[in-house]
């Protein structure tokens, strides 16, 4: 994972949008603003799906998404949805 700092300029936002001024985010940064994350590798055995459901156990999570966002999967709404995430 790497963390970082939005330049909130316009542009593509497939491509990393990185404010080049400002102070890396760290773990310590991340904690102290309650973001919380792991690093789950995806493997084909389907061990991450496992882990993440361990995580979701601990943390008492109730609900989550799996989203799979391909040309492929959504076709046309593909460059809409994408526009909408990097939004968010």
């Amino acid at each position: 994972m790497k963390a970082y700092y939005h330049d909130n300029l316009p542009g593509d936002p497939r491509l990393p949008h990185i404010n080049a001024s400002a102070e890396s985010v760290t773990d310590l940064t991340l904690k102290a603003i309650g973001v919380l994350h792991w690093s789950i590798p995806v493997d084909s055995d389907g061990k991450w799906e496992t882990e993440i459901d361990e995580v979701a156990k601990e943390r008492e999570y109730r609900n989550r998404d799996v989203v799979e966002s391909s040309r492929e999967t959504l076709g046309d709404q593909f460059d809409k949805k994408m526009a909408v995430v990097y939004e968010e």
